[in-house]
């Protein structure tokens, strides 16, 4: 029998260099670290909001403080006629 020959195709030169492919990955990186940090400020701020709970009584009476009925129904969009 003829003796099979295999074929051994050389490899070339690399077309991504090293630092190409490390900055790649730092920018990947960058990126997953942005998206969590993004994530973890949304937590943090309904974390916050279910410690301090805003009651409309609250609002109101601060509104009450600072502005008159017809400034507080100007804002909320009301009609008093």
């Amino acid at each position: 029998m003829d003796e099979i020959k295999k074929v051994v195709k050389k490899r070339g030169p690399r077309k991504v260099t090293a630092e190409k492919q490390i900055a790649a990955i730092d920018r990947r990186i960058a990126k997953i670290q942005a998206d969590a940090d993004k994530k973890i400020a949304d937590l943090l701020e309904q974390k916050e909001a279910l410690l301090k709970p805003i009651k409309a009584r609250q609002v109101v009476e601060e509104a009450i403080k600072s502005m008159s009925p017809e400034e507080i129904a100007e804002k909320l969009g009301l009609s008093l006629d």
